[in-house]
């Protein structure tokens, strides 16, 4: 009797431990696709008008790294960002942009806005 529960237990400890490992590198792959998202609106940030006005990439980084707003003004509620970019005249470019750039900026910003 002692031998089956012994290897129910270990059977249901491997589950476990297969069902964590499945949800870590699930997990992994959602924060990686982020990453890129983000690294890949940084390149459209870097390559469109933003940097006439706003900071540089690198300063950016610079002070995200410190903590410290790098935006001209932070909007923190991330809508209110987005629609203020879609609606202001200063900001064309965003709407001219293909859906994929303007995701990736977005989650550029996003990234920028934490």
């Amino acid at each position: 009797m002692a031998r089956y529960t012994r290897r129910f237990l270990l059977q249901g400890i491997g589950l476990i431990l297969l069902a964590t490992l499945a949800f870590l590198f699930w997990n992994n792959k959602k924060v990686q696709e982020k990453k890129s998202a983000a690294l890949r609106g940084e390149e459209v940030y870097a390559s469109h008008d933003c940097t006439d006005c706003h900071l540089a990439v690198h300063i950016l980084r610079e002070k995200a790294q410190k903590r410290e707003v790098g935006l001209i003004r932070s909007r923190t509620d991330f809508d209110e960002l987005v629609k203020f970019l879609q609606t202001d005249a200063r900001h064309t470019s965003f709407v001219i942009m293909d859906d994929k750039d303007r995701s990736d900026l977005i989650a550029y910003l996003r990234l920028q806005l934490h």
